[in-house]
């Protein structure tokens, strides 16, 4: 989500791991600059993400984490290469207050995590089907029955596998 400031369609919109991975995840992303919001941050920058009409607000669309944290008027650490905000399996994909599923060219992700990975699938396909259906998926795994398991289900013409999505999308490492 970092290349380019996230302007890669292909880019990864969207975290999702097991709740038992959750904490080694979470730890490795803010290990590569990641900074999780609090409730009040993911709030305001919310509202930012998306204009009145429901489309991408063009202000964030390839800008670093820090001008857009500004421009939402939230404090970030200085550096912060990527911002993260977390959301529960059941929150409302798609609804008004939920731009996080919405594709965003920029260095912003939402982050999920589920019991297993039939949840994750479901949780993967409301994303998709309500915003990127046909488009791209990105997973990591060692296991090929959980990529045999996604490929059946998952909408979406590329899957990579192992490969940051940004990069892959676009050839340069599958």
């Amino acid at each position: 989500k970092t290349f380019d400031n996230g302007t890669i369609c292909a880019s990864e919109q969207s975290v999702m791991c097991d709740c038992d991975m959750e904490p080694a995840v979470r730890v490795e992303m803010e290990k590569q600059g990641a900074y999780f919001l609090n409730d009040e941050q993911i709030a305001k920058l919310g509202k930012f993400i998306l204009r009145a009409n429901g489309t991408m607000n063009p202000q964030i669309v390839g800008k670093s984490a820090q001008v857009i944290a500004d421009l939402a008027e939230i404090e970030i650490p200085e550096g912060t290469p990527k911002i993260a905000d977390e959301f529960p399996i059941d929150a409302s994909i798609g609804q008004s207050n939920h731009s996080y599923t919405n594709e965003k060219l920029a260095p912003i992700l939402g982050f999920y995590t589920a019991e297993n990975y039939v949840e994750i699938c479901e949780l993967a396909q409301k994303i998709l089907h309500y915003e990127g259906a046909g488009h791209t998926f990105s997973m990591h795994t060692k296991d090929p029955k959980i990529v045999d398991y996604f490929a059946a289900r998952i909408p979406a013409s590329r899957i990579m596998v192992n490969t940051p999505s940004a990069l892959g999308g676009i050839g340069a490492s599958t």
